[in-house]
């Protein structure tokens, strides 16, 4: 059940993340893009997870392959893997509140109740209209 209702919030984000590209190389966005449309409409999760690693390694810095790639490791479970993509999109970008919310996401999937509670206040923040974190924190 927790599978599909992240997997649910990972295409809600990219669809959103997608229309507020963060400044990337030109060739680095082609392969974000190419990887949400193989994600989103192929269901094709080894090629998207190729085209955000292309982007990742054109352009180092792209926060929208990183949280994506971050996401996507999570649906399948590599929660270590995810815990590196957000922690490197924090470090990159710490004004950005779903890479709190998620990273809380995951840290609370492994146990880490006080990290994800942390990380929930983080993106309350970032984003205190945003009604999602408040509600992460009350269910843990």
């Amino acid at each position: 059940m927790k599978f599909f209702v992240f997997l649910a919030l990972f295409v809600l984000q990219t669809s959103i993340n997608i229309n507020r590209l963060v400044a990337q190389d030109t060739i680095a966005i082609q392969f974000f893009i190419r990887g949400i449309y193989k994600l989103n409409y192929n269901r094709d999760t080894l090629g998207a997870l190729e085209d955000f690693n292309k982007s990742i390694d054109i352009d180092p810095t792209g926060v929208n392959s990183i949280f994506n790639r971050g996401l996507l490791y999570a649906c399948n479970k590599q929660y270590r893997l995810a815990l590196l993509d957000f922690d490197k999109g924090i470090e990159l970008y710490p004004n950005m509140a779903n890479l709190y919310g998620n990273r809380g996401n995951v840290r609370a999937l492994l146990s880490d109740i006080a990290g994800a509670i942390e990380d929930y206040k983080r993106a309350a923040q970032l984003q205190p209209k945003d009604p999602l974190p408040y509600l992460n924190i009350g269910n843990l």
